[in-house]
Formats: structure tokens, C-alpha cells, sequence
């Protein structure tokens, strides 16, 4: 999805708190759950490894479209720690059928 616009941030992105985002943050459906790739991203977050920013897209009504980083995101929320993130520009059009990552 690069090329969609320039990015907000350089570098390895800005620290992020997921509590602050997870209002705005949309993604595509169906996106399969993989557990035990979510407890491997979870433990490595809890450890402090550098998993790299997440990756997302702020649309023409202010929602941030989730590019790369649902696992990153989920675990970051649970953990209750912030998360980098790289956001970009020129999304438009992106909100068509998406969903809320998370469940309200």
C-alpha cells in the first residue's frame, strides 16, 4: 500500500497510545485470526523487541485505516503500552467496506 501518500513521520514512526487511536481505527474484514502468531507478537512486545511501527492511513474522514499491524495493535491495546506507529497521508476512498478493528 506504499505510495498512497507520503508519510506523516519519519524514521521508525511516533509512539502511539492504541487507547487514544481505537475509536478511529479501521481495517478490511475477514482477516483470520492466527493465535499463536498473536502470542508470539504479544510476548514480544511485553519483552520490549523491536517489532517495527505499525503501519496506518488516515482516510478523508479522519479514521485511520490499518495498512500492517493488527497483531501489534491488539496486543498493544491488551498490554495497555503504547506502540509506534507510521501514519500516513491520501487514503481517500479507503473507508469503502471497511470495518472497526476493534469491538465495541
Amino acid at each position: 500500500m506504499g505510495g498512497r501518500g507520503s508519510s506523516s513521520t519519519g524514521g521508525g514512526g511516533r509512539l502511539v497510545s492504541v487507547a487514544s487511536i481505537a475509536d478511529r481505527l479501521i481495517a478490511l474484514p475477514g482477516a483470520r485470526a492466527d493465535a499463536a502468531r498473536y502470542e508470539r507478537v504479544k510476548a514480544g512486545l511485553r519483552e520490549g523487541k523491536d517489532l517495527g511501527p505499525v503501519l496506518l492511513y488516515r482516510t478523508k474522514n479522519g479514521k485511520l485505516f490499518v495498512d500492517q499491524g493488527r497483531h501489534r495493535l491488539h496486543a498493544a491495546r491488551e498490554l495497555g503500552i503504547k506502540i509506534r506507529a507510521k501514519i500516513g497521508r491520501g487514503a481517500e476512498g479507503l473507508e469503502v467496506g471497511t470495518v472497526p478493528l476493534f469491538k465495541k
